[in-house]
């Protein structure tokens, strides 16, 4: 029983919304009615992880808890036109620098850590449009961005897979942030964000192939020692296919193909 008209709760999650509500015992005469529900949030704090798809708000010149909007005359919205899912994303439109845009992201507990990396969906309105991928430190304005690395989006519909980017050990304070400089006229969307632990088995990339009439060299890049390729007729079921185990090097040559047919392979790292 509380004796007092207060009471602490502690070890609570930041930036998460809570109800409560509060009973009178009085003894002989019984408990009251309950008061409430009264609501509170608590305050933004260093996160570990981070799935942001941005479905959860409103559309309109906001982003989402503990996030923070450097806009300026520029445009930072969320917004419900072509989202890689569901039915919002992340909107940085600048026609020039005079008018960038920077969307900073939540602060994470590990970002000193480098164990883990970023993940979004980006497409642009035209292609080879330029964005900058920083950080800032205790402050928010422009001038407070350090940049880590300048991106060039080429697509102008967004990927299957998501740009990824490993993170280098920063002060335990920084922030990472998302910076339309309007170098160009830039229009920007982004979506489906993911702080998240590297694996320790990363998945092949930049898989190719080089095909004669009943045979294909697989190429792919990897720095891991032994490889799985599945393969089969494209549109086939993954797991399905044939598998070729135990691969020793960054190729494989497959043969017995049946001339002008399609196919699809899959890589897997061991």
């Amino acid at each position: 029983d509380i004796t007092m008209n207060s009471q602490l709760i502690s070890g609570l999650p930041p930036a998460t919304a809570y109800d409560f509500y509060v009973q009178a015992n009085c003894d002989a005469d019984g408990l009251s009615f309950w008061s409430g529900p009264f609501r509170f949030k608590t305050e933004c704090g260093p996160v570990a992880t981070l799935v942001e798809d941005f479905e959860s708000y409103a559309t309109g010149s906001i982003v989402p808890d503990c996030w923070t909007r450097v806009a300026g005359s520029g445009t930072l919205t969320i917004s419900a036109s072509t989202p890689a899912s569901g039915i919002r994303k992340l909107y940085l439109s600048a026609t020039s620098a005079t008018n960038k845009v920077m969307a900073i992201l939540p602060e994470f507990s590990n970002i000193d850590a480098e164990t883990h990396w970023l993940k979004f969906k980006v497409r642009a309105t035209t292609a080879n449009k330029v964005i900058k991928l920083g950080y800032v430190i205790e402050g928010t304005a422009f001038t407070d961005f350090t940049e880590l690395q300048s991106i060039t989006i080429t697509n102008t519909v967004y990927g299957e897979d998501p740009l990824t980017f490993d993170i280098p050990s920063l002060p335990s304070d920084a922030r990472l942030a998302i910076l339309n400089p309007g170098t160009t006229s830039t229009s920007v969307y982004l979506d489906d964000f993911t702080w998240e632990a590297k694996p320790s088995c990363l998945k092949p990339t930049a898989l190719t192939a080089c095909v004669t009439a009943t045979s294909s060299a697989l190429v792919w890049t990897s720095d891991a020692l032994l490889f799985n390729v599945n393969y089969g007729p494209t549109g086939f079921i993954q797991g399905q296919g044939i598998t070729v185990n135990n691969i020793d090097e960054n190729a494989t040559l497959i043969t017995g193909l049946t001339a002008q047919t399609e196919y699809e392979f899959y890589v897997q790292s061991n």
